[in-house]
C-alpha cells in the first residue's frame, strides 16, 4: 500500500490537470481568430498557440520544468523573438498561457460554467464513467484490489481531463472550422525555420540553470523536443483531415498508446488498452460536451481577445515597434462581416468590426423576419474586429430548422445584415 501511496503522489506531480488545457485544434482555431487575419503571419501566429505544449509529454523533471515555464512565463518568448515572422509565433504562444490567456479558462475559471476550469470540470464529470472500465483493464493486466481501485480513481479525472479536450477539437472540426486539420498541417509545416532558437532563446538558460547542465546541452534538448512535436503536429493535423469516425480511430489509438504507458507507470505491470474502448471514451466525452463547448470556445476567445488588447499584445510590429513588419489596424468604420463557416451546422462564428468602444446589439433572424435570437444586447465593446458565435438555437434554447437566416448588427454608424444558410 505504501508502494500505491506514493505512485499516487508521483501521478499528482507528473499528470496534474495543468498539463493540458484546451486541445491543439481548439488553440489553432483560437490564434485563427486572433492577431492577423491571414497569411504566413497568422500560420505562424497559430503554430505559436500549440508550441506551448511541446513539452507536456517530457515526464520527467527537465520536462516539468520547461511545460510549466512555457505555461506561466511568456515573456522570454516576446522579448527573445528578433524577426517579424517570429513574432508572430510569440504572438500565438502568449495567447495560449495558463496565467490570464486560453487555458486559464479551461483549468481556472470558466466563461459559461461555475466552479472552475471548463475542461476539468467536464473532465471531473466524465471520470465516474471512465472508473468501472479503467479497474477492469487494470485487473485484466494482474492488477489486484483495492489497488486497481484506487489507481483508477486517482487517474479517471485526468484521462476525462484530456478527453474532454479531444472531444472539443472533435466538435470545433465539425462545426467551427472543418479545414482546422490542413490549418494544423501547414502551420506546423511553414513553421519559421528559426522557431526552435527562439524557444531555446527564451528558455535554455533557465533550463541549464535548473538542471545543471552546459547551456549548450540544454539549447539541443530544446530544439529536439521542438522538432518532434512539429512532427507530431503534422500528424494530428493529418488525422483531423480524415473523415470523422477515421479521425475519432486514428485518435483512439494514439490515445490508448499513451492510456497504456501512463497506467503501467502506476501499475508496474505491462497493460493493454482496446483502442475501442478508447472510442466509446470519447463517444461519452463528446455528448458531454457538445451542449456547451461552443458557448465557451466563444466566451474564451472573446476574453483572450479583450486580455491581449488590455496588455497592449500584438501580432508583429504592432506590440513590439520593430521595423519592417506589419502592424495590425484598428477598423476606421462599422461593419459586419460574413460568418464562419458558412454553410453551417449547427453553429458559426459572426465577425463584426468596431473602429472605437461602442455599445452594439447583433440579432439573428429567420427568412420571415422574425427574431429568433440576440447574441448581444447594447453590448459595449472595444474597437477593433470582433465576434460572436451562435450556436443554431433560438431564445428558449431550441435547435432552429434548416433554411435561411439573417444576422442583423445596429450600431451608432448604420444597421448591418448578413445572410446565412443553416444546412442538417
Amino acid at each position: 500500500m505504501k508502494q500505491l501511496l506514493v505512485l499516487l503522489t508521483l501521478l499528482l506531480v507528473l499528470g496534474g490537470s495543468d498539463a493540458f488545457g484546451w486541445g491543439n485544434a481548439t488553440h489553432m482555431y483560437y490564434a485563427n481568430q486572433l492577431g492577423v487575419a491571414h497569411g504566413g503571419a497568422n500560420q505562424h501566429e497559430m503554430y505559436g498557440a500549440v508550441l506551448v505544449d511541446a513539452f507536456n509529454l517530457m515526464l520527467d523533471p527537465n520536462g516539468m520544468f520547461l511545460a510549466d515555464q512555457t505555461h506561466h512565463n511568456y515573456a522570454p518568448m516576446l522579448c527573445a523573438a528578433w524577426r517579424c515572422d517570429l513574432k508572430a509565433v510569440a504572438f500565438g504562444f502568449t495567447s495560449h498561457n495558463d496565467t490570464w490567456g486560453e487555458d486559464f479558462t479551461a483549468h481556472h475559471v470558466a466563461r459559461t460554467i461555475p466552479a472552475g476550469g471548463y475542461a476539468v470540470v467536464k473532465g471531473a464529470e466524465l471520470a465516474p464513467a471512465l472508473i468501472p472500465q479503467i479497474v477492469a483493464i487494470l485487473n485484466a493486466a494482474g492488477v489486484p484490489e483495492p489497488n486497481a481501485s484506487a489507481i483508477a480513481a486517482a487517474l479517471a479525472p485526468e484521462f476525462g481531463h484530456d478527453l474532454v479536450e479531444t472531444a472539443v477539437d472533435l466538435w470545433i472540426k465539425r462545426n467551427q472550422d472543418p479545414a482546422i486539420g490542413g490549418k494544423i498541417a501547414l502551420a506546423a509545416t511553414t513553421r519559421p525555420l528559426d522557431t526552435p532558437l527562439l524557444l531555446a532563446a527564451a528558455y535554455a538558460r533557465p533550463l541549464s540553470q535548473y538542471a545543471h547542465i552546459s547551456l549548450l546541452d540544454a539549447t539541443r534538448l530544446i530544439i529536439a523536443a521542438e522538432r518532434e512535436y512539429r512532427q507530431q503536429m503534422i500528424q494530428y493535423g493529418g488525422a483531423l483531415m480524415l473523415s470523422e469516425p477515421q479521425t475519432i480511430e486514428a485518435l483512439a489509438g494514439a490515445s490508448a498508446a499513451m492510456a497504456e504507458t501512463y497506467l503501467e507507470m502506476y501499475a508496474g505491470v505491462p497493460v493493454a488498452v482496446d483502442p475501442a474502448v478508447v472510442v466509446g471514451f470519447l463517444t461519452s466525452a463528446m455528448t458531454l460536451v457538445g451542449p456547451t463547448y461552443a458557448a465557451e470556445v466563444s466566451a474564451t476567445l472573446n476574453y483572450v481577445r479583450h486580455e491581449l488588447q488590455q496588455r497592449g499584445i500584438r501580432s508583429c510590429g504592432s506590440f513590439f515597434g520593430k521595423e519592417g513588419a506589419a502592424a495590425e489596424e484598428t477598423p476606421t468604420e462599422f461593419s459586419l462581416g460574413e460568418n464562419y463557416p458558412n454553410p453551417f451546422n449547427p453553429a458559426t462564428t459572426i465577425t463584426f468590426s468596431i473602429p472605437s468602444q461602442a455599445s452594439v446589439s447583433l440579432e439573428i433572424f429567420n427568412i420571415l423576419g422574425q427574431k429568433v435570437k440576440t447574441l448581444a444586447d447594447n453590448k459595449v465593446y472595444e474597437g477593433g474586429v470582433q465576434s460572436e458565435m451562435w450556436d443554431g438555437k433560438n431564445a428558449q434554447g431550441t435547435v432552429v430548422p434548416s433554411g435561411t437566416y439573417f444576422s442583423r448588427l445596429t450600431t451608432p454608424g448604420g444597421v448591418f445584415m448578413r445572410k446565412m444558410m443553416l444546412m442538417k
